[in-house]
């Protein structure tokens, strides 16, 4: 009773699996967690539960305790989405300990899950306000260097990706015509315009005043049609990046010049493909603008 009442207090709910029986015991406010929720479940019930709670993102979790029988991990940590009574989804951090026979065979999974939403969100605004560029929304150029040389790491040659940079033309006359307020408003409009263009699943940045740079993951689409969606991407953003503003008497024409390079192609290293993406870009500029180059 004295265990009950403090787990119920802390709203912490405490575990124990056992791996033989297939049995698993809960302790808590589990009604925090399901209305429906039980304190025993037994064989199959223990992955279905497991399953029905667990955001679909975080399923891997499973796998995690699965495992736990094969290797000779004596614990285990780790955050994972829940389903609550209100039907949301909230952060518990999972702590773990694997209790182990002389030979070092899996009996028990004694430990505790709590609810860290709180600090979870705090920590994603943290990292969220030191990756994301405030007038563009995009990443910085911290951010977007770190995430693709991290990828790049583990690429090997059957990767095909592509680093565009994009590199806006006649910005300065927007600031020194228009101004400020509608030079920040066409930095604003042309990341909503390259958000559109590339998916969630790809690098977007702000890596200069008016530079940008994307990173294209392509997959599985071979050399031939993985130009031709580069491409597109590519036409995709000159034309949409095409606008006129305007303050009522003046008009400037914003458009981009685009320098494209392909790994493995053109570099394997995050450096070398700015570079050499740098290098096409300037071809675009001397070529008359609003029109990209794509490095062979």
């Amino acid at each position: 009773d004295r265990f009950r009442m403090v787990t119920t207090q802390t709203q912490a709910i405490v575990f124990d699996y056992d791996f033989q029986n297939q049995n698993l015991v809960l302790n808590g406010n589990v009604k925090l967690i399901n209305q429906h929720a039980k304190e025993r479940y037994s064989g199959q019930e223990v992955e279905e539960i497991i399953l029905s709670l667990l955001h679909e993102s975080d399923r891997t979790a499973l796998d995690d305790f699965k495992a736990l029988r094969q290797n000779e991990q004596l614990s285990i940590q780790r955050e994972m989405r829940i389903q609550c009574a209100d039907g949301n989804y909230y952060w518990h951090r999972l702590m773990g300990a694997v209790v182990r026979d002389t030979d070092g065979k899996a009996l028990r999974l004694v430990g505790n899950f709590v609810n860290v939403e709180d600090e979870v969100i705090k920590q994603q605004q943290l990292k969220q306000k030191a990756e994301i560029d405030p007038l563009s929304g995009l990443l910085n150029k911290g951010a977007f260097t770190n995430y693709v040389s991290a990828l790049l790491e583990k690429s090997t040659a059957e990767n095909c990706y592509a680093f565009y940079i994009i590199d806006l033309d006649n910005f300065k006359k927007v600031n020194d015509t228009l101004g400020h307020i509608v030079g920040d408003r066409v930095i604003s409009d042309v990341a909503q315009k390259l958000c559109t263009v590339f998916s969630e699943n790809d690098f977007v940045g702000r890596i200069g005043g008016d530079e940008f740079a994307a990173f294209l993951k392509l997959s599985g689409s071979g050399l031939q049609m993985g130009r031709k969606i580069i491409e597109a991407k590519a036409n995709a953003a000159c034309a949409m990046i095409d606008e006129v503003y305007s303050d009522g008497k003046n008009e400037v024409n914003i458009t981009s010049s685009i320098g494209v390079a392909i790994y493995p192609h053109n570099g394997k290293r995050f450096e070398e493909l700015y570079k050499n993406a740098d290098s096409v870009l300037y071809k675009s500029k001397n070529n008359g603008k609003n029109q990209y180059t794509i490095c062979e």
